[in-house]
């Protein structure tokens, strides 16, 4: 984690068992996908759409978001990290081949953000996500649950004194 940023409000009421700090970390990793598709115009007219050629990309990228948990259950301070695999590209689909070969070079650029018009969409993949909390001290995990159903609402650690198991969903993993 890098460059994190205290949070405002004061911390909840915690004490880790084994360094005595009173903030926690909690962390959210997961995997996505971005997908991109560029356009290359048509400038002749002789597609009607107006598009000389389309090229479909693929990014996974690995996420890490983090911020520091409130007296009030809530992430804040938040931080972002994402390491990316180079992209990947299809080849053209070419519907006039005459502006696309006057305008090939717009796809020379290993970024593939030099063509002229971009759709981007990202997906998370929900079965990679992790959550963790973690003593801000000695980066001790804490077990925890939620106030909603399905990861909904606030945090909520098993040591801090104010949890109330019957008024929490269990992390998935600590459900046992």
């Amino acid at each position: 984690m890098s460059q994190q940023q205290e949070p405002t409000e004061e911390g909840l009421d915690f004490q880790c068992k084994d360094c005595g700090s009173d903030r926690l970390i909690v962390e959210h990793t997961y995997k996505s996908t971005t997908s991109s598709q560029a356009f290359i115009p048509c400038t002749c007219g002789a597609n009607r759409e107006g598009v000389a050629a389309t090229r479909d990309g693929v990014m996974l990228s690995d996420v890490n978001d983090w911020g520091y948990l409130t007296d009030t259950h809530e992430v804040e301070g938040e931080g972002h990290e994402v390491e990316s695999d180079d992209p990947e590209f299809s080849d053209p689909e070419i519907t006039c081949e005459k502006c696309y070969r006057a305008r090939n070079a717009d796809w020379q650029d290993v970024e593939y953000s030099t063509a002229e018009e971009e759709v981007e969409a990202t997906e998370t993949d929900e079965e990679s996500e992790e959550w963790t909390v973690r003593c801000a001290g000695c980066r001790r995990e804490i077990e925890f649950g939620w106030s909603h159903p399905d990861r909904g609402g606030r945090i909520w650690p098993v040591e801090s004194s104010d949890y109330n198991p019957r008024l929490a969903w269990p992390e998935p993993r600590y459900a046992e």
